[in-house]
């Protein structure tokens, strides 16, 4: 009878200690409970009401040094005033790709303004025509030559890349003449060769496109509305037995990436001639911007005197503005006090009336921007010291006073 009677007792005792417990452990959930939907409201509070004092907010009010005080403070001003813009803050989304590709012509190349006042255009490099020089002259936007390593993100949002923008765009369907390398980039299935194999350091299409299929079929389209003749070429035996004169578009892709790539590829003086027997017309001016990329394992004598020559076999007239802009493509060069302008000398035969070694030694010690060789009409304007900005004013200024006879 005692053992149960001090059991009883026990069991209350234990109850009592339960039922307290249960009481701390309810009020602390229900604590943390109140104090989480206060953080909630607060939250939705200012994001729906968009709290734009943050000097109130107490990350910004943290103890500092009295003379770090002073740019805590401004930059909590400068920082309200632009929330405070009429507009108010504008937080950054993904680019609309689709809406920059159909507003390029904003931004307008050379060979775009040479298009808008009549001149005809033409395009050639011994590198690719989807690179970086190409992009920029095409009015194009992406960062991508071919579909391959664009995001999927980027392709899901409607962006083009450099391949496709090139070839649809207005600037790039308006190019007279276009010649270069970079068929991997155009077309998924190319043809692989010994002499010209795909470059897998470079961009390789895998979407299945065959852009020079497209560029042919929209000439086609464009010939029943206004008669124009058109040419496609691959190899340099098409383009040497091609009479260029016949023809007032041009496309030519000698390799699948760049032309140094292609054992068979054509030579620069080549492309050039063909270029200008496509572009000159009577009575109508032309603009024609050639790109040679001398590689670093090349004899650069050797390939200074084949552009000398190029140029010299050109037989231009006296109404040809002609220009050729030498670098040594390394960017940035700071220790250069020059690194910004751009010198100007008569004669190109100039930069390599010297050894081999000494001409290495030059263009990689002169400025970035160049120099610049001029000839014919309006030269002078081009001669001195220079900014490198002051070069796309110039030719800009020329084009604006070469509008086509009509």
């Amino acid at each position: 009878m005692v053992t149960t009677q001090r059991t009883k007792e026990l069991c209350q005792t234990v109850r009592l200690k339960s039922t307290q417990v249960f009481i701390v452990a309810g009020t602390c959930l229900v604590t943390l409970l109140v104090t989480l939907v206060c953080i909630g409201l607060m939250t939705r509070y200012e994001v729906q009401n968009e709290v734009a004092n943050v000097a109130d907010v107490d990350y910004w009010k943290d103890k500092v040094a009295p003379s770090q005080k002073i740019w805590y403070d401004r930059g909590i001003e400068e920082l309200n005033e632009a929330l405070r813009s009429p507009s108010g803050p504008i937080y950054p989304k993904n680019p609309d790709c689709g809406h920059l590709a159909n507003a390029t012509d904003n931004v307008l190349s050379v060979l775009r303004q040479a298009q808008l006042v009549g001149l005809r255009t033409g395009f050639v490099t011994t590198q690719r025509i989807t690179g970086a020089t190409a992009a920029a002259l095409g009015n194009t936007n992406s960062n991508y030559e071919c579909d391959e390593r664009m995001p999927l993100g980027s392709s899901k949002s409607g962006c083009l890349d450099i391949a496709r923008q090139l070839i649809s765009g207005q600037t790039g369907r308006s190019l007279n003449v276009i010649i270069g390398g970079g068929r991997q980039m155009l077309n998924s299935v190319v043809p692989k060769t010994r002499s010209d194999p795909v470059d897998e350091l470079l961009c390789e299409s895998s979407d299945g496109r065959n852009l020079l299929k497209e560029w042919r079929s929209h000439k086609l389209r464009q010939s029943k509305i206004s008669p124009i003749k058109f040419e496609l070429v691959q190899r340099t035996d098409e383009l040497e037995s091609l009479n260029a004169s016949n023809f007032d578009f041009l496309l030519g892709v000698m390799a699948n990436g760049d032309l140094s790539g292609n054992a068979k590829a054509p030579s620069l003086k080549l492309m050039v001639e063909r270029s200008l027997q496509v572009l000159k017309k009577q009575d109508q001016g032309y603009l024609l911007i050639v790109e040679q990329f001398i590689q670093s394992g090349m004899d650069k004598r050797k390939q200074l005197l084949l552009l000398n020559e190029t140029l010299v076999d050109l037989h231009t007239d006296q109404d040809t503005l002609t220009l050729v802009l030498m670098t040594n493509a390394i960017y940035p060069k700071p220790i250069l006090d020059v690194s910004e302008e751009t010198e100007t000398i008569s004669h190109l035969s100039d930069s390599f009336n010297e050894p081999e070694f000494q001409i290495q030694q030059r263009l990689h010690q002169m400025p970035s921007e160049s120099l610049l060789f001029a000839r014919g009409p309006k030269s002078s304007i081009f001669h001195g010291v220079r900014k490198e900005s002051f070069l796309a004013h110039a030719v800009s200024h020329v084009l604006s006073r070469s509008i086509a006879i009509p």
